[in-house]
């Protein structure tokens, strides 16, 4: 298929396709008369990309995914890959709690000046290390 086919049936623009194939996500399609045809497994590799891509896998790590598939490795790959950007997640999620709780506590203040707001959060951050502290006691 062409590349406008292959792009309206992978729900991509063509200067998509053409990027992934420029940075190796995507290998060159065979030329016919200088244009670009696609068999039809190119869009089985493309829903991957796409799908690591949305996932939020960068370009690199979406690369060390579909870069050269030996028969028996995608599920490894993937486990491989997960198993890091778990850790990431789970720091985004940590410093997306600290910022709800953030949040919270500065929606309920009632503070009148800078001096007193900030003695109040001084307070609350040395109650909260002693909370951990003893947590990590127990």
């Amino acid at each position: 298929m062409k590349i406008g086919e292959f792009a309206k049936r992978a729900n991509v623009t063509t200067s998509a396709v053409r990027y992934y194939e420029k940075v190796g996500l995507l290998p060159a399609p065979r030329r016919v008369s200088g244009r670009r045809e696609y068999a039809d497994d190119a869009l089985a590799r493309l829903a991957i990309v796409l799908h690591a891509r949305r996932l939020g896998f960068s370009i690199a790590e979406t690369g060390r995914l579909v870069s050269v598939f030996p028969p028996s490795t995608p599920s490894a790959r993937w486990k491989k890959l997960a198993s890091a950007k778990l850790i990431e997640v789970d720091a985004i999620i940590a410093r997306a709690e600290a910022m709800r709780s953030t949040l919270e506590l500065i929606s309920a203040c009632r503070c009148e000046s800078w001096d007193e707001c900030g003695r109040a959060l001084m307070q609350r951050r040395r109650n909260s290390s002693r909370d951990e502290r003893t947590a990590q006691r127990a």
